[in-house]
């Protein structure tokens, strides 16, 4: 979406993607219980956790059966706490707070799925990570999401639909066997891995040396 906004200025750029160390994320299955949503960001307004709260309201799933976690923190997070409490959803959302880098891909795995419907993004490296583990991801047309979604790997939604957002999540709790793990992890390594994007900047320099 960045490189289509320069070309109106410019000739339309080259994209060459941020790169993801596939070797620090590496699919596994689940942690039994609960079906798990993840979401790994700062909480900002620009990450759209208000839409997460209302579109898990709307859907009202069990407790018993469904946990949303949140990993990350930000000067948005005592706000959105108190929106769970009030839209009742508290007891259906696990706030992590901070974790080391390292810590990550173990969320990744531990989860079924990764949401996280921004209101802007450049691109999304959690995205990237998410589908390296493995993972069905549902993520808004805000900018990078739209680069890295397909039928392969996930849903994409408006910004702020939460009904469309709501069904998404529902739909991927329904139907989250249907999506393969390896096939997933398969389009991540040709897209997004380190030998991948490697490939294409080492294309760049070789181009310009001549």
């Amino acid at each position: 979406a960045l490189a289509e906004s320069i070309s109106a200025f410019y000739s339309k750029p080259h994209v060459i993607p941020n790169l993801v160390n596939e070797t620090a994320f590496i699919p596994a299955q689940p942690s039994p219980g609960k079906f798990r949503f993840l979401t790994v960001c700062s909480l900002t307004d620009q990450k759209g956790v208000d839409d997460l709260l209302r579109a898990i309201a709307r859907w009202d799933p069990s407790p018993d059966q469904v946990e949303f976690r949140i990993c990350g923190d930000g000067p948005m997070r005592a706000h959105y706490e108190i929106m769970a409490r009030r839209l009742r959803i508290a007891d259906r959302v696990t706030w992590l707070g901070m974790h080391r880098r390292d810590m990550i891909p173990t969320l990744f795995q531990e989860s079924h799925v990764f949401v996280m419907p921004s209101r802007h993004e450049s691109f999304g490296v959690v995205f990237a990570e998410a589908i390296a583990s493995g993972k069905p991801i549902i993520a808004t047309c805000c900018g990078g999401p739209e680069y890295i979604v397909n039928e392969c790997n996930g849903l994409l939604v408006r910004v702020g639909d939460l009904m469309a957002l709501s069904a998404a999540m529902q739909q991927l709790k329904h139907n989250w066997a249907s999506y393969d793990p390896q096939a997933i992890r398969l389009d991540f390594m040709q897209r997004f891995s380190r030998p991948a994007v490697i490939k294409q900047l080492l294309a760049v320099y070789e181009r310009i040396l001549q």
